[in-house]
């Protein structure tokens, strides 16, 4: 027992002072690393009050509802669903963990949802233009992105995304079968340089960028632990998708 105490007080010395330097290589001014990592240092993964230790210091959250929809004809953010729009169900699920959301899209068009609407900074090049043009507007370091078609998200796995924030310089999904969920993700202001280095070589897929970012990646295993399944990441991009939706949540 004395033996297992003290291996996991060194580890957790080890996490600590790679934290403070994760915080430091982000940009942050020393007296400010320093008190960031003494506050997430005793966030468990597994904690349901870790979103509330999350509150000592800025997390910005935001809703892509800036793409074409190109699959779909129209603007899939506001379709429709039981009491609401489909983007205002991860909305929801954000607000149980930070008061400060932000929509990346045409204000024209979001802003009589009452949130601050971003439009993109960049041509659109997909998502990644997105989540460029949320961290460039962000004043936090840590950030949780998320698309704006996923109605079935939840707000233990956004928490587990934010007890992993010391981890990476981004957090997010990994499947068994080796696919990446980058649309309901946590990033840090770390990854604004990789992105942009990305858009000098023209290269616009998400995945081009982890090669030049620390990526700390969550398990099918982590979330079946808190009796999730990978259905809540389920998304709308087709007409089929959407019907599907509609069935199993009927007006």
């Amino acid at each position: 027992m004395l033996i297992s105490l003290l291996v996991a007080a060194s580890i957790q010395l080890l996490i600590n002072d790679h934290l403070l330097d994760l915080l430091l290589k982000k940009g942050l001014h020393t007296s400010s690393a320093k008190a960031i990592s003494v506050r997430m240092r005793n966030v468990e993964p597994n904690d349901q009050n870790s979103s509330q230790q999350f509150f000592d210091f800025p997390l910005t959250a935001f809703v892509l509802a800036g793409g074409r929809s190109s699959r779909m004809g129209r603007d899939k953010a506001l379709l429709k669903l039981r009491d609401g729009y489909l983007i205002d169900y991860p909305i929801r699920v954000l607000r149980q963990v930070t008061q400060d959301i932000r929509i990346i899209g045409d204000p024209r068009k979001y802003g009589f949802l009452d949130f601050p609407v971003i439009p993109d900074s960049v041509e659109s090049r997909g998502p990644i233009s997105g989540i460029y043009s949320a961290l460039r507007a962000s004043p936090s370091l840590f950030n949780l992105i998320m698309g704006c078609d996923m109605p079935k998200i939840c707000s233990s796995f956004i928490r587990l995304l934010m007890a992993k924030a010391s981890l990476g310089d981004a957090v997010m999904m990994k499947f068994d079968d080796g696919l990446i969920e980058p649309l309901c993700s946590l990033y840090s202001k770390a990854c604004l340089t990789a992105i942009e280095d990305n858009f000098r070589k023209q290269q616009y897929k998400i995945s081009d960028v982890f090669g030049s970012i620390t990526v700390a990646y969550i398990s099918e295993a982590e979330i079946c632990r808190l009796g999730l399944s990978r259905e809540i990441f389920t998304n709308v991009n087709t007409w089929e998708d959407w019907e599907k939706l509609r069935t199993e949540n009927p007006r």
